[in-house]
């Protein structure tokens, strides 16, 4: 089990336990207080995506950089013209990038079958995530106008379906892979128990709660240090200073251009919602981030570099 899972868990027992005596904190209070840890800690993880897609790569800056923004300039209008082909796009792109990223420290190589197991791993715990926390998602669908075409795609008879063909899939996906001897029988306890953990806090914590821990801990902090043992032994950085100085700008960048967009809605210049903008900034950032994540693993599979099991 890897250092992210072990925190991850530990955490999830002590919040659950925690929240077992509290009261339900409201949907604002939970976007008060954990957007900033979901940018703060999330948004560095895809901070050295140009550094990771042009290393050994014959594009150049300009290119990279010119396409890298119209990814999200697209993603960005295709959100506002039609939510609802926005929110598909981004729960398949983040179905799939959940997934790989859960699963790196087990294979030197992936074909079709491994990619099968990493999407539906994710649509499992998203399609859960979203069915388990349905009033609090049906609440904030009917009270911002943004959301209230999502609502036909969060129906909890759909979810609850997708919930279960996806759990069955990762669990035959699991099974064939141990009995093919690319997946040992202690590695495949240890994402069971991952799983179920990652279930019982999406049902038991508070929605924003729940995707927080998950997200900034078992996932965002396990990129991070894929990307810093990758980038150490590829000698392009010699200590965690170097990776955080290679961090620093894109993190700054991306953390101002939100504090404006924040700021046109605290003074009416934008007509949107914190939610909205959140979720939209968020989509925005991971479509691109796929791409270069996608070629990020095949880079390291490729390489003499092995994932350690951190």
């Amino acid at each position: 089990m890897t250092s992210a899972s072990k925190i991850f868990t530990l955490i999830s027992v002590v919040l659950i336990s925690l929240f077992y005596f509290l009261e339900e904190i409201s949907i604002e209070q939970q976007l008060l207080i954990l957007s900033p840890l979901i940018l703060l800690l999330g948004l560095p993880h895809g901070a050295i995506d140009n550094i990771l897609f042009l290393e050994k790569n014959k594009v150049k800056q300009i290119p990279f950089y010119t396409i890298y923004s119209l990814i999200i300039i697209l993603n960005i209008i295709i959100w506002l013209l039609n939510e609802q082909l926005g929110y598909l796009i981004f729960m398949f792109i983040s179905a799939y990038h959940f997934g790989q990223s859960q699963f790196t420290q087990y294979f030197n190589k992936y074909n079709l079958q491994h990619k099968i197991l990493f999407f539906f791993w994710g649509s499992t715990i998203l399609s859960a995530m979203i069915y388990f926390k349905y009033d609090t998602l049906n609440f904030i669908n009917n009270n911002y106008s943004e959301f209230y075409g999502l609502s036909s795609l969060q129906e909890p008879t759909l979810m609850k379906t997708i919930f279960f063909i996806s759990l069955i899939i990762t669990i035959i996906s699991k099974f064939i892979l141990l009995f093919q001897n690319k997946l040992k029988f202690e590695e495949l306890l240890v994402e069971f128990l991952i799983l179920l953990t990652v279930l019982i806090s999406f049902y038991q914590l508070p929605l924003l709660v729940g995707f927080t821990l998950y997200f900034v801990i078992l996932h965002s902090f396990k990129v991070l240090y894929e990307e810093y043992q990758y980038l150490q032994k590829s000698e392009a950085i010699k200590n965690i200073a170097g990776f955080i100085k290679l961090l620093s700008p894109l993190t700054l960048l991306s953390l101002i251009g939100i504090a404006i967009l924040y700021f046109s809605i605290e003074l009416s210049l934008l007509k949107m919602s914190y939610g909205y903008l959140l979720i939209l900034i968020i989509s925005s950032i991971t479509l691109p981030h796929i791409f270069v994540m996608e070629r990020f693993y095949n880079k390291l599979f490729n390489s003499n570099t092995t994932v350690a099991k951190n």
